[in-house]
């Protein structure tokens, strides 16, 4: 009798362990490389089968990425004892973002399934976690910003009017392409640019990320609308961004052209127009204006003892017929009193006699026109001085 009842609870034991779900967790690399996938797996076996699904929550850490796959769980079974157990897998795909040792923690998970009789049960348990290391390849240390991918590629559009103006704009559109990584490794690549000739409006850039066959590939798409203040340039400057390449251990460096747009000026409105002829209009008045004073000022120059005195010493300096009226006008431009005195009178008289007798007799006998110029100014001069010391005599007291 007591070895029965020692039986029926040894099965009783043996079947309560094997009734214990079982549960184990792994990862695929404990050493990866920075930027790249990592896939972290929970395993969990029940004797029976499951009554409701199970609910995963994604795994969070500090500078990981976790990323959601199309088929991320799917159902297993197992020999365990001689017995079928059915089970789920769950699959997270993470990326670290720094260099360092990662332990990721699951939270707990509630499972129901079928039990002794039939009956569901359910039970709360948390998977143990798991640790792998994230390294930076020596050759990519120096790397600003870190991207570590087999392969980036940078597209980009213009949309512009075949002739811009001011108050134009231009789009500038980027889509970065990243396969082996996370396009949040891509730092923003359309800088905004301000001055006193174009604005800049930055739209949010969109960033997405796909895993396909075990590998992540992500794209980042940003756009950049410049709006123009000023004719002139509009300089896009070029776009370039290095990465290292695990495959070939190489540096690669990728470009987006810039360019560069000419801005006319904008056409002038209606009333740019009317400012800009009445403005022409006072323009030319001005300028009639000033062409009448400056002939004006220039007719009483003439009439002047210097315009004279240049006009009858050029007479003197080329004598011909009649330019004896030139050398009268100048003599004439002096006051009577200066030019009537005995003395100037015959200095006048013989510059006159020279005159006549260059212009009528042959050049042999008389003198040379610089004889004749020298006389005019001693004349010109002597005139000058009566002139001078008559504005400088005192007048007498009254007695």
């Amino acid at each position: 009798m007591n070895k029965m009842i020692v039986v029926l609870v040894l099965c009783f034991i043996s079947w309560s362990v094997v009734a214990e779900p079982r549960i184990t967790s792994a990862v695929s690399d404990e050493q990866v490389m920075v930027g790249q996938i990592n896939t972290l797996s929970v395993k969990i076996l029940v004797p029976t089968w499951f009554t409701k699904p199970v609910y995963f929550d994604e795994v969070e850490a500090v500078n990981i990425i976790s990323l959601t796959t199309n088929k991320s769980s799917y159902p297993v079974s197992e020999r365990v004892n001689g017995e079928t157990w059915s089970g789920i897998v769950k699959d997270y795909t993470v990326v670290p973002m720094a260099a360092g040792s990662f332990t990721l923690n699951f939270t707990p998970l509630t499972l129901h399934f079928s039990g002794e009789n039939g009956a569901s049960q359910s039970i709360e348990v948390t998977p143990p976690p798991v640790t792998f290391n994230a390294f930076i390849p020596p050759e990519a240390r120096n790397l600003e910003p870190l991207i570590i991918a087999d392969d980036v590629d940078l597209q980009q559009s213009f949309t512009a009017q075949d002739q811009l103006t001011v108050g134009d704009s231009v789009s500038r559109s980027l889509i970065a392409r990243v396969s082996g990584s996370s396009s949040l490794f891509l730092p923003p690549l359309l800088q905004a640019f301000e001055g006193d000739t174009v604005s800049s409006y930055q739209r949010s850039p969109v960033s997405k990320d796909e895993v396909d066959d075990g590998q992540v590939n992500g794209v980042r798409t940003e756009q950049q609308d410049v709006l123009i203040k000023k004719s002139g340039e509009m300089v896009f400057a070029d776009i370039s961004l290095r990465y290292y390449q695990p495959s070939s251990g190489e540096m690669i460096e990728v470009t987006a052209e810039g360019r560069v747009f000419e801005i006319a000026k904008s056409p002038a409105t209606a009333a740019e127009k009317m400012i800009y002829l009445l403005l022409a209009m006072f323009g030319l008045l001005i300028f009639a204006l000033l062409i009448r004073w400056l002939r004006q000022r220039y007719k009483k120059y003439q009439q002047t003892e210097p315009a004279r005195f240049r006009r009858a010493r050029e007479a003197l300096v080329k004598p011909a017929r009649g330019c004896e009226a030139a050398l009268h006008e100048w003599h004439n431009s002096w006051p009577a009193e200066l030019r009537h005195q005995t003395s100037r009178q015959k200095e006048y008289s013989a510059l006159m006699l020279a005159l006549e007798a260059r212009i009528y007799l042959p050049k042999s006998q008389v003198g040379t026109t610089s004889e004749m110029v020298e006389q005019l100014n001693a004349y010109r001069h002597a005139l000058q001085q009566m002139q001078s010391s008559k504005r400088t005599k005192l007048q007498p007291l009254n007695p």
